[in-house]
């Protein structure tokens, strides 16, 4: 079971009014209309949901500007991270910022907040608190730089004795600036995903305890946002029904704005025939199992496929409701 969440954790703590609007009743692809507010060459009056298919490469690097930005990137960032020109790059993140006006609000606040307090409030529903572990250090640094002839004398230095300690310590407060006010960002959005996680894991232990199902269904693997476990075929499918009820309801006592919703990991079922190169390479019922996010495996003929080499529809082809995995791929 797989939470759909940090997108929509960043929604409900940003506010941001766009994201909220196209995950709520819009087409909920956010890569889409990242697309859409980043690249202003897309025509305005295209339609979110009709942005993948028609403009599918600026779809793909807009998934890059998303986590670049939503980490606590800014220009430089998407420039070193996709080799485009610094000037395009700012282009891009001026862009993006004019249209998630919540996102820029947040963050201007997260970093202006962190350097003021020293620590980053985590979420105001449990209190928790990270602390900048050198806050202390850096102001000392930062009350040099309000002294008389200051930043003349650092401008001197820099030419004339680069590696001199006021050279040194001016560049260190900016990268632990830097890292601290990304942290701010990031570590609401993380700390609330654990938090989700951590209700969940403690509402689905005590569900399995209230009905003498203790070692009889096995929680085995626990990454991050996923919850996954084994339990007897013939519970099965209501052991996946009682878990994904119990992480929607847990992210929703965090999550506000948005449905927090999660995902049952299951197999594809082919719906029509699918030909690769002339030959059926999936046939109508046949059982697709998806091995990361780069191969698929027909367990009915046991040949494996990169989907790079598949036609590019063939997401057509495959229904998404198939039946409950029997083994696990680690």
């Amino acid at each position: 079971m797989i939470w759909v969440q940090e997108t929509y954790i960043l929604a409900d703590i940003s506010d941001d009014k766009a994201i909220i609007e196209d995950l709520t009743n819009g087409s909920g692809d956010i890569h889409s209309l990242t697309a859409y507010m980043s690249y202003p060459e897309i025509p305005r009056d295209t339609p979110i949901k009709e942005i993948k298919k028609r403009y599918h490469k600026l779809r793909n690097d807009a998934k890059g500007i998303e986590f670049a930005i939503n980490y606590g990137g800014d220009a430089n960032t998407i420039s070193s991270n996709s080799g485009i020109p610094l000037e395009e790059a700012k282009r891009i993140y001026s862009s993006y910022m004019n249209g998630f006006k919540g996102i820029k609000k947040y963050q201007d606040f997260c970093r202006k907040d962190v350097m003021e307090k020293g620590f980053i409030s985590l979420n105001p529903k449990v209190g928790y608190k990270a602390y900048i572990y050198d806050f202390n250090y850096l102001c000392k640094i930062r009350s040099k730089f309000s002294e008389p002839g200051f930043w003349d004398y650092y401008r001197e230095m820099k030419i004339d004795a680069p590696d001199c300690d006021t050279v040194h310590r001016v560049k260190e407060y900016f990268r632990r600036k830097a890292d601290s006010e990304k942290q701010s960002i990031n570590y609401r959005i993380q700390h609330t995903g654990a938090l989700c996680y951590k209700v969940s894991m403690i509402n689905f232990f005590e569900y399995l305890r209230q009905n003498d199902l203790l070692f009889k269904v096995l929680i085995t693997v626990t990454p991050y946002d996923e919850i996954n476990c084994e339990a007897p075929e013939a519970i099965a499918e209501t052991i996946a029904t009682v878990l994904y009820e119990i992480m929607v309801r847990s992210g929703a006592y965090f999550v506000k704005r948005v449905k927090l919703d999660a995902d049952i990991s299951r197999h594809k079922i082919c719906v029509k025939d699918l030909y690769l190169e002339d030959e059926k390479i999936f046939r109508v019922g046949d059982i697709i199992a998806t091995m990361g996010e780069d191969t698929l495996v027909n367990l009915n003929t046991k040949v494996s496929y990169l989907v790079q080499n598949l036609p590019v529809d063939f997401r057509d082809y495959l229904d998404d409701h198939g039946p409950l995995p029997t083994y696990w791929v680690h």
